[in-house]
């Protein structure tokens, strides 16, 4: 694991593994704030602005550098660098990450090059890189910090992390991971019935196992789902790809065929 760790409870982590620990809520939340910006010089106004609101104490400048002291103490054992960390600057703080330092920059990292590897048929290559994306992840991003600030980046992740779940899907029917892969997803459209794209791979999934009939019946799940959610018809893709299954054409179906 990396030593900065935000897909789940935001934790630092010594070389050989293990956790260390911020123990004041506010030096974590400064922490997550550099963590999300790096490279970047984050002003003291806007850390005080953070952290404290619009009523910030007298003493906030004062703490706010006792946060730092805190970060740099557990920082030069957990994730030593060349010089201390956080930077300082006249203006404020910067934490310099590599992208394999973070969590979050190494699944986004990974998750990209394992849509190319699928995108170019490399479909082990692409499965083994998504798995090892998705591995990454231990809960929610930053899970027990609620600051305002984290809600943009969460909701980013989140959607690259949906995205390389469905991009892994397609990796494993190009392996030919049909059963396995329908049982899974049978849960997983069940989760996110609005994703035309996953049910398309179940579709698929379902009809490479031999269970034409279950995929029809899928098809016409979410057309329930969709016209009583949004009050609308699936899209086009759905569509051919039903008129494939129904004609026992699927195997000639390319996977990727819904990109809702």
């Amino acid at each position: 694991m990396p030593p900065f760790l935000v897909l789940g409870p935001l934790e630092v982590r010594t070389p050989d593994g293990m956790p260390t620990s911020l123990k004041r809520r506010k030096a974590r939340e400064l922490l997550a704030l550099l963590v999300l910006r790096p490279g970047t010089t984050v002003e003291r106004e806007e850390i005080v602005d953070v952290l404290w609101g619009e009523r910030p104490p007298v003493s906030a400048q004062a703490n706010l550098n006792s946060y730092v002291w805190d970060l740099r103490r557990v920082l030069a054992r957990a994730a030593p660098a060349d010089e201390p960390r956080p930077t300082t600057s006249r203006n404020g703080y910067r934490l310099d990450l590599r992208t394999e330092e973070c969590d979050a920059y190494l699944f986004e990292e990974l998750a990209a090059t394992g849509r190319q590897a699928l995108r170019n048929d490399r479909y082990r290559a692409a499965a083994e890189l998504l798995a090892k994306a998705l591995g990454l992840w231990r809960g929610a991003v930053l899970q027990g910090i609620t600051a305002e600030f984290c809600v943009a980046t969460a909701a980013r992740l989140d959607l690259v992390r949906f995205e390389a779940m469905e991009d892994y899907a397609d990796a494993r029917l190009g392996l030919g991971q049909h059963e396995e892969l329908a049982a899974e997803l049978a849960a997983t459209v069940r989760r996110h019935p609005l994703h035309e794209r996953l049910w398309a791979q179940f579709m698929v999934a379902l009809y490479r196992s031999g269970r034409r009939t279950d995929a029809l019946r899928a098809y016409h799940d979410v057309c329930e789902v969709l016209n009583a959610e949004l009050g609308v018809g699936p899209c086009t893709q759905l569509r051919l790809l039903q008129q494939a299954i129904a004609s026992r054409q699927c195997r000639h179906v390319r996977v990727g065929v819904c990109a809702s």
